[in-house]
Order: C-alpha cells, then structure tokens, then sequence
C-alpha cells in the first residue's frame, strides 16, 4: 500500500472521531438543558415591615453560558444581589443534577406593608431561549412593640359526657426570643429552641379528663416537648405567624388537646400563663473568660395569661337510649368469636365479643346483653360480664350463654349500643351472625331416675351391717358403710394439723417476701458499691468521647438508681437534688455531663484526654459527698 494512502486513511479517521466527540458532547448538553428549570423561594414567605426578605433563586441543570437571573422590578422594594451563583449537585437513582443558586435580599422601603408577587425571574440561555420561573408571594406585616400574648379557645364550647373536644393555644409573639439550655422545655440533652422559660397548662392537672397532644396545622413541622412541671406531658409545638389588631403580624407558637371529659359539669381550661424572653435592646456588662470587659444582648422576660375558659360537660339524652346501653361515647364496630361452635342444650358457649373504633376503649364498659331480647329469647345470658381488656386496637369482653333447646341454629348478630356525639344521636353496632350446633338432651321422669333397676318383686337378703334399700335414691347405694361417732368441733379446731394448715402457708409466705427483698436490696446496694470502679475502669480501658460518656452515664444511672436509657442534664440534676447534693457540686457535675454530651455529638472541642482526667475527679468528689 502506499505510503499517502497511509496518511489518508488515518486523517480520515481521525475526523470521523471528531465528529462523534461533537456529537456526543451535544448531545450531553442538549439533555441537560432539556431538563433545566428556575424556581424561586423564600426563607420567610411572612415578615415584618422593618426586616428583609431573602429570595432564593435556583437554576436547575443550566445550560452552558447562561446568564445571571433577571427580577422584574417589585414596587416599595430595594433588591440587593447578595451572591452566587454556588454551585450544588445531586445523585439521584444514579441521575446527575446540578444547580446554580443565587441569593437576593427584597427591602421593604417606607414600612410598606401588604401582599406582593414576586417574579417570573427570566435567565437567558445562550440563543433567543430563556428559562422563567414561576411566581411567589410575600406578606408584609407592621411590628407590634415587644410583647407576649396567650390565647386559648375551645371547640366546641360544651358537648355530652364522653364526647372529646379540642383545645387551643397559641403563644404571641413579637420580637426576637431568647433560647436557654435550663428552661422547663426540655429536649433530652438539647438545649430549647422555642423560647419560653415557663409554661403551666392547668388542663393536663386535672384527673376528671383523659389529654391527648394534637397537631394544629397541616404542612407545618411538629416539634414534640415534654413539660416536667405537668407530669412530663407531651405538647407537639408548630411555629407560625398570624395577625392580631388589624395588621400588625405575631411570630406564633400553636399547640393544642384533644380532651375527653369522664364526668359533668364544668371544666376549667384557660388561666394557662407563660413566661418568655425576648431581646429588646437591653445590654449588660460582662467580663469575658480572660477578664475582658464586653457588652451583651440580654433578654427580657415577658408573661402572659390566657383569660378564663370553660366546656360544660353535659349528660347524654335520655330521649332514644337503646336497651342495653352502658355509656358508650364514640362511634364502634363488633365482631364476636364462639367456643365451642357444637353443644348440647343449656351447655355455656362462651363468646369473646371484639368493640373496636372511635372513642375511650380503656374506659369502655360492657354492654347489659342480658337486656337484649334478641339474645334471651333462644338462650340464656349470664349477667356475670368481665369489665373486659384492651388488645390488638380493641376492648375484648367475655359473655357466657347457653341455648335453651336444639331448635337453636346460630347466635343472633349481638348488639353494642353507643351514643355518637358526631351524628348527635344514639347508635347500635351489631356483629355478624355466628352458626352454631346444638344436641337435643334425652329427659326422663322422677321414677324413671330414681328407681332401682332391680324387680321389687324378688326379696333381697341384706346383711344387718348393711343399709340399702330397693327403691328410691337408697337404690343406687350397695353399702354405706359403719356409723362414725361423733366429731368434738373443740378438738378439731385446737388439731396439730389444722394448726399447720393454718399458720404454715402465711409464714412460709412472709418468709419469701423478706427474703426477695433483701435479695434485691442486696444487689442495689452491690451495684451502688461497685459503680466507681466500674467507671474508672471503662475510663482507663477506652478514653473516647463515645466511652466516655456510656461510663458517665453508667456511674450516674447505678450510684443514683436512675432507669436504664441516656441520662439527661434534667435527670442529673434532680436525682442529685433527691441525695441531697450540695448545689454547687449538683451545677458542676450537670455541667459536665453536658460537656461530655456535646463532645459526643460532635459539638465540643476540648481535648478527650483532659477531659477524662476532669471526669474521673468529678466522680471521685460526688462519690465522696454520697458516702459522707
């Protein structure tokens, strides 16, 4: 071959191979561009009129050489580019997206105030084509002074006995809150976002209802609390805005009750008050860790009261009460099981009757089914019920009944009558009907039953010593044998063995008691005794941040019979309170364990050594101060 074909041949190729890198290179960008989309969102689509909104503009999958997103003008406000774009990707089901991100600061000019439309944002892209967003709204609100307000409502204002209601409360709130580590929200060993120092709900104290935490607002992150002055209760918190006197906007803080009352009368649900910080401007003078004098933000309390609140409680209506009812508030479904499905006649067939639904299962009672004429016309229905137990989502009753004759065929469908607070009226759930068998029982006479079998007319020789006779109930007895003196009841009583039988099973029982306990006595005082030096111990084996807390906390949960789980800061601190810790020792061993939970976590940056050297000093001191 010649040697210029040579050359040929391979430029040839070569051009072929340029070709498809430009293919596929265009082909790449023309997929992502495909996808490529702008979309625009607020931090905070609410604010005050004296704030800046900050608009977030986001490119999706941009096209090379796209330009900087343009925002139309908005009217009453300054737009300030802040930065960008930066730069974002994401795998997803192994798709490859990336992001432009860009950042704008909207300025309300003028306390302007209302609701403004914000975009369509344009982005050129390289061509006559350009990518538009869609549009958001903002709403302006004017600043009230700094203040706290508490608000409670009660829907609806009064209802039956047994029909549950809902509480409201929403905590007001203008200005910026300050957030403490010791406030009575507590968050295992997190320190409180919300603000509020303190929070007392009468409602959760009272023993007449059953409370159940609800979430008020649908899309809006919950955040569960626990309040320790009220039985540690759970309260689900949702932050909002709202406005109140026209338009001056409140940050808000909602949580509210589901409340089922077990008695009438009235219940009180307002006088609910809060304290809370918030920062107002006011400063102080601190010294910093080297003496450095500097000056701080501190907050100021505020405390606010819910005003008077009542629900009436009402008793149900007699008008329309079905047979059989007990006092069921909810709306129910029943199904029944038989055993056995094959009896004979007036033999117990017991049924596991199943009350599922709506309503208070664990204060739900049994129907009276010995009322039912259904159930008592072919059978006869104990009145003995068992007040039944919760199981599976349902509160299981045992009813015996036994059929009266073999014409009987199936057990009716039993009834479970309810009143339904929703319709306003009383209903009856029934169960399906369930087949059964029942054999016929042979009857026979008196003297059918009590007559010997043998003739009467053949005489019978019968020994002196024996008693028998031919006839009557005597017939059905061969012997019965020698007459037994008389028994002195006296001498019974004052018996050896009687007296054992009497005395020996509760001693016997005392005994165990006593010995179990000192059995467990004994091991809480070994575990006490042996805490220090099973923390020392795991101190010195493994010295991380990870061990070293599992010791402290270990030492904590055997030295002051804490239950098993991570021990709190608020744990700590009230178990020390209980052995009677002096307070300064009780704030520095609260303020260790903290320490060592934010090196845990990854929030601390002191050295692991020194710190397990401070650990084991301060559980030798606390060790001294319980034995002493």
């Amino acid at each position: 071959m010649p040697a210029g074909w040579v050359v040929s041949y391979k430029r040839e190729q070569v051009v072929k191979i340029g070709f498809l890198v430009v293919a596929l290179v265009g082909f790449g960008l023309a997929s992502r561009s495909a996808g490529a989309e702008v979309t625009l969102q607020l931090h905070s689509p609410l604010i005050w009129s004296n704030e800046a909104a900050i608009l977030e503009v986001t490119v999706k999958n941009p096209a090379p050489r796209t330009g900087r997103p343009r925002l139309p003008a908005v009217s009453d406000f300054k737009v300030v580019s802040l930065d960008g774009p930066s730069t974002q990707y994401e795998i997803i089901n192994g798709r490859k997206s990336m992001f432009y991100k860009y950042h704008y600061q909207l300025v309300p000019l003028g306390g302007t105030t209302g609701e403004f439309t914000i975009g369509p944002v344009t982005v050129p892209v390289r061509g006559d084509k350009n990518l538009r967003s869609g549009t958001t709204v903002l709403r302006v609100y004017r600043k009230p002074k700094e203040a706290v307000l508490f608000d409670c409502k009660v829907l609806p204002p009064g209802g039956p006995v047994g029909a549950p209601f809902r509480v409201e409360y929403t905590i007001y709130f203008a200005g910026e809150r300050g957030k403490r580590d010791d406030g009575f929200f507590s968050f295992g060993s997190q320190a409180n976002p919300l603000g509020p120092r303190r929070l007392d709900l009468p409602i959760l104290k009272q023993s007449n209802v059953r409370v159940n935490p609800i979430a008020l607002l649908e899309n809006v992150d919950v955040i569960p609390v626990r309040l320790p002055n009220s039985n540690n209760a759970r309260v689900l918190v949702q932050e909002s805005f709202a406005t109140k006197d026209g338009d001056y906007g409140y940050k808000t803080l909602v949580f509210g009750f589901e409340v089922t009352p077990l008695t009438t009368g009235a219940i009180e649900v307002g006088g609910a008050s809060v304290d809370m910080e918030l920062f107002t401007g006011k400063t102080a003078i601190r010294r910093g860790l080297f003496g450095r004098r500097q000056e701080v933000a501190v907050p100021s309390v505020f405390t606010a009261r819910t005003g008077p609140v009542t629900y009436q409680v009402q008793a149900l209506p007699e008008e329309g009460r079905p047979p059989g009812f007990t006092g069921a508030v909810g709306s129910y479904r029943v199904s029944v099981t038989a055993s056995p499905a094959e009896v004979a006649a007036f033999d117990p067939i017991t049924l596991d009757i199943r009350v599922s639904g709506k309503g208070l299962l664990e204060a739900l009672k049994p129907a009276a089914w010995s009322e039912i004429d259904s159930l008592t016309r072919d059978f006869q229905v104990s009145t003995d019920v068992d007040s039944g137990k919760v199981e599976g989502g349902a509160r299981v009753f045992t009813q015996v009944l036994r059929p009266r004759s073999e014409t009987v065929t199936a057990i009716p469908p039993v009834p479970f009558p309810f009143y339904d607070p929703t319709r306003k009226e009383y209903r009856v759930a029934y169960s399906e009907a369930v087949p059964i068998t029942v054999r016929a029982v042979k009857t026979v006479g008196a003297d059918a039953a009590i007559r010997s079998t043998q003739s009467t007319q053949r005489p019978v020789s019968v020994a002196p010593s024996i008693i028998s006779h031919h006839i009557g109930i005597g017939a059905n007895f061969q012997s019965i044998g020698e007459a037994r003196p008389p028994v002195n009841p006296r001498k019974q009583v004052v018996s050896v063995t009687l007296a054992t039988v009497l005395i020996l099973p509760p001693l016997l029982f005392v005994l165990l008691i006593a010995l179990l306990r000192f059995r467990g006595r004994d091991a809480s005082h070994h575990k006490k005794s042996q805490a220090l030096g099973k923390a020392l111990a795991a101190l010195a084996a493994r010295p991380d941040a990870l061990h070293l807390s599992h010791a402290c906390e270990g030492y904590f949960r055997d030295r002051l019979e804490l239950p098993p789980g991570e021990v709190t800061p608020v744990d700590l601190s009230a178990a020390l309170t209980r052995q009677g810790v002096p307070p300064e020792l009780q704030t520095s061993a609260v303020h260790l364990l903290e320490r060592i939970h934010a090196g845990k976590f990854g929030g601390g940056q002191e050295a692991t050594g020194a710190l397990v050297t401070e650990t084991q000093a301060a559980l030798q001191e606390l060790e001294r101060c319980l034995r002493g």
